[in-house]
């Protein structure tokens, strides 16, 4: 004599929660997805596009084109020392990087 065959019936309900929850995670793997798609296009390697520093030449000419429209600069106008420049170079270099 054999054993009787037993199978097993999933109800309406559990069918649906099974459906339900299938469908949240195909969601949230989607929304991650494309959340790190658009990462990689914000933060990717050609994302950053280094500027090439202006010649002496266009500064000079951009210089002139400012003290025309707004007039030379004051007297009373204070530059900064060597020294400083060197500590702001420094500084940035060691927030971002230096040059490559």
């Amino acid at each position: 004599m054999s054993a009787p065959l037993v199978t097993s019936r999933v109800s309406a309900g559990a069918h649906r929660h099974r459906m339900r929850n299938t469908a949240a995670a195909a969601s949230i793997a989607a929304l991650i997805a494309v959340g790190g798609y658009a990462a990689t296009n914000t933060f990717g390697p050609d994302a950053y596009d280094p500027q090439v520093a202006p010649s002496d030449r266009t500064m000079s000419e951009l210089q002139r084109s400012v003290a025309a429209q707004y007039g030379p600069a004051h007297s009373d106008a204070v530059s900064a020392g060597e020294r400083v420049l060197q500590e702001l170079q420094r500084s940035v270099a060691g927030q971002y990087g230096g040059a490559r």
